[in-house]
């Protein structure tokens, strides 16, 4: 029998969305859930991406209030230092998306990016972040894209938050990436992601939907020698960016 997610369940005290649909009635609030989860689930992301989201999404990662005294906090340097205290609380809005010294200028260099390249305005909001719902500004044309790249920025923060707690069991020591590495690795990341997604052929539309959701709308570019990297986040994309299509 399915229910609702803790985290939208808006009659919950501990509901994380709830109130971000406040306008939406009950069956939109349900559409607008399943639209959700179907977007954590595209088939571009890979499946150990869509576990990761889906952790983010119902707040079920090893995190806050499952652990115990400062573990219960952020453990970047800076949220450190200040022991703890409530703002450094390590809640799924803190670690993926509102870190000062994390999340939140990635995301703020990521959301400019995607605006220069693409010409879509997104606002650094928990619903876009953490859930990837673009709202009015969806386009089923860069859909593909948006997927991806959300399912990367996330899968790089979390890998970041992850290496900076110590393995007991192996003896492996804590390292905290800078945002710059983290810039790094979610272009080499996307650039894979996308790499592979043009090799594929498991689905009867594959190649033919590469081209249009990819090449033509310039979320991607082919090099002369075959090679394919993602251009969504360049800060030079050699082309203006695109006026926004009416909204689907």
């Amino acid at each position: 029998h399915w229910c609702m997610p803790r985290t939208f369940d808006w009659a919950d005290k501990g509901n994380h969305f709830g109130t971000a649909y406040g306008h939406l009635d009950e069956r939109g609030y349900r559409r607008k859930v399943k639209e959700i989860c179907a977007g954590i689930r595209h088939h571009v992301i890979p499946p150990t991406m869509q576990d990761i989201l889906y952790g983010v999404i119902t707040s079920s990662m090893w995190m806050g209030d499952r652990r115990k005294g400062q573990e219960r906090h952020c453990a970047r340097a800076e949220c450190a230092a200040r022991g703890m205290h409530p703002d450094t609380f390590e809640s799924v809005e803190h670690a993926y998306c509102d870190c000062p010294s994390g999340a939140a200028p990635v995301w703020e260099w990521a959301l400019a990016m995607w605006a220069a390249n693409t010409g879509e305005k997104l606002q650094c909001t928990h619903t876009v972040t953490l859930l990837g719902d673009r709202g009015q500004h969806t386009r089923a044309e860069t859909e593909e894209a948006w997927r991806a790249t959300h399912a990367v920025i996330i899968t790089v923060i979390h890998r970041a938050r992850e290496a900076m707690r110590p393995d007991r069991r192996t003896g492996r020591q804590s390292v905290e990436a800078t945002v710059t590495e983290m810039k790094r690795q979610i272009r080499t990341e996307l650039d894979r992601l996308v790499s592979r997604r043009a090799g594929r052929s498991a689905r009867a539309n594959d190649k033919r939907e590469f081209e249009e959701k990819w090449i033509r709308t310039g979320m991607a570019k082919r090099e002369r020698n075959g090679h394919v990297h993602a251009t969504c986040l360049n800060e030079n994309s050699g082309s203006p960016p695109r006026t926004p299509a009416t909204p689907r």
